[in-house]
């Protein structure tokens, strides 16, 4: 059994769909199990096939001495990873092992992680407040064109409250769906993209959650000057517009 480097996987053709797939390296037959995710630091793992160790000797005549240990870690981590990996494999320290870490290539790694968040918050951000607007411009409209409603309602009663709440209700409804339509498109376009990519899709189930819970946040905040417009609106000045 096999695992394949990402760009080794690239070049065969072999998707996680094809796996297990058998592959011929040159006179021996092995069978790919796995493929790696990418490997930014260190790009040979890209372009390798590993095999167990028993297998290596048994078929290809490997002596058994590694020359080359390659480990992942968060980056958060590397430091305290770097320093116990010599200990943990040689405690003697007669095997004189060392410890080589591309720091350029994590830190690039880690600027550009960082600028990607930061532009998916300001996009976010950006999209929250246009929805905003889109909520407050849509119930002020609607406050305008009803006024004769509104008359009406509070001659017969209707206190001013009630006329608030009114569109403020309106106004949730018109984010939630929106925050449902919002959820769907973008739980499709994961999958879309994690079926052309060869990938299984993980969504966290927090996430459609928080970004209803967002909608409806804008929604409420949106909808509070259109409703004390509508509140505030004198009965007589509203009945007057009906004639």
């Amino acid at each position: 059994e096999a695992t394949l480097g990402l760009e080794a996987a690239q070049a065969l053709g072999v998707t996680s769909q094809h796996l297990p797939v058998r592959l011929s390296m040159g006179d021996i037959w092995v069978v790919a199990v796995g493929i790696l995710g990418p490997t930014p630091v260190e790009s040979a793992a890209d372009h390798s096939v590993f095999v167990p160790g028993t297998f290596a000797k048994e078929t290809m005549g490997f002596d058994g001495k590694f020359d080359t240990i390659y480990v992942r870690a968060p980056l958060a981590f590397s430091n305290t990873v770097s320093g116990l990996l010599v200990p943990t494999i040689d405690p003697t320290g007669s095997l004189g092992l060392e410890v080589t870490r591309d720091s350029s290539a994590l830190i690039a790694e880690a600027d550009a992680a960082t600028a990607f968040q930061g532009l998916l918050l300001a996009l976010a951000g950006v999209g929250l407040l246009v929805a905003a607007f889109g909520v407050t411009n849509t119930l002020t409209i609607a406050v305008v064109e009803r006024r004769g409603e509104i008359g009406i309602r509070r001659a017969l009663g209707a206190s001013r409250a009630s006329i608030a709440g009114l569109f403020v209700t309106e106004g949730t409804i018109v984010a939630f769906l929106g925050g449902v339509g919002g959820v769907v498109f973008g739980v499709w376009v994961t999958l879309i993209a994690a079926w052309h990519q060869g990938v299984t899709p993980e969504i966290p189930v927090n996430a459609p959650l928080l970004g209803l819970a967002c909608s409806l946040v804008v929604a409420l905040a949106a909808a509070v000057y259109p409703a004390l417009r509508a509140a505030t609106l004198p009965p007589n000045d509203a009945l007057r517009t009906m004639m």
